[in-house]
């Protein structure tokens, strides 16, 4: 239809335009802007509340979305999906596509709602924040870009605010803390191993979890805390029993060492810590990140 009108509107894809073509594209499109600003701001508007918000009942089918297969270019073709699950689908938008539930707003708004919980659930807390600031700032420039209220503007966002929301309020895991081969190799538990590491600001060292964090500022405090949790298994039991599932977690964490040794020597905020225990590493990592986090680094291992 459009191909066909008086005008002669083209392709964009074929032919390619040339260089020439694009610069006096450009031209034209930034002096009717500059001519007609309020006129194209309050088209921008309606574009934009169109492609958030819900659609008209009337509205035709391909304003809203294409139910096709299309080959750009030198791309291969796409075959045609024919399953039973693809023409309900159809089915259920072409019926529902005035419900808010095929609009973009709700889903981008799904996203942002998470951003709270998103910040606290650390360290899969980033990789929310990081979809959702992605969808964000693919959906915001359509409000100038698009060139029509499609779907397929905006549904990359909506798709990456959703797995931001899953992945903020996704259940935490125990399967990444369970002990390795790798953490037992050369560390038997008869051997005493000596342990140095480091926190960089032991005042703002907290654990995840505020019922297992350490809570003091002093270097002495904090010795003594790790002592007791490596000497007893009381705090990895009360971490055991915050898991959505208890039994799934490896007993081998909650292993203990009655006769482990922990001193620790404070410069300015930075703190020194000299463990020695005949825990494996990762167990002594555990209990160290259950306390004061990520903010330590291992910095040598020795025989005591």
């Amino acid at each position: 239809m459009l191909t066909g009108a008086r005008h002669g509107i083209r392709q964009p894809f074929e032919p390619p335009l040339d260089e020439a073509q694009l610069r006096e594209l450009r031209r034209r499109c930034f002096d009717a802007i500059r001519a007609e600003p309020v006129a194209w701001l309050a088209h921008r508007l309606r574009v934009s509340a169109a492609l958030f918000g819900a659609h008209g009942a009337d509205w035709p089918r391909g304003l809203i979305y294409e139910d096709g297969e299309y080959a750009y270019g030198d791309n291969p073709p796409v075959p045609a999906n024919a399953g039973a699950l693809h023409r309900t689908l159809m089915h259920l938008a072409g019926r529902r596509a005035s419900l808010a539930w095929l609009a973009a707003w709700p889903w981008l708004l799904l996203g942002l709602v998470a951003l709270p919980r998103a910040w606290r659930q650390q360290p899969i807390g980033v990789a929310a924040l990081a979809l959702a600031a992605s969808a964000w700032s693919y959906a915001l420039p359509m409000c100038v870009l698009a060139a029509s209220v499609q779907l397929r503007y905006v549904g990359r966002s909506c798709a990456a605010s959703l797995l931001a929301a899953a992945a903020a309020f996704a259940p935490r895991t125990v399967r990444a803390a369970r002990l390795e081969p790798n953490d037992l190799q050369g560390m038997p538990m008869a051997t005493v191993q000596r342990y140095i590491f480091t926190i960089d600001d032991l005042p703002k060292a907290r654990g995840e979890s505020h019922e297992l964090s350490f809570q003091g500022g002093s270097a002495e405090s904090f010795a003594a805390l790790l002592q007791q949790a490596l000497r007893d298994p009381v705090l990895w039991q009360r971490w055991k029993a915050m898991q959505p599932d208890p039994d799934a977690v490896d007993p081998g964490l909650g292993a203990s060492d009655p006769t482990a040794t922990v001193e620790a020597h404070q410069s300015d905020v930075h703190v020194s810590v000299d463990v020695r225990s005949s825990l494996p590493h990762a167990v002594i990592k555990h209990r160290m990140t259950l306390l004061v986090g990520k903010h330590w680094s291992l910095r040598d291992v020795s025989a005591a």
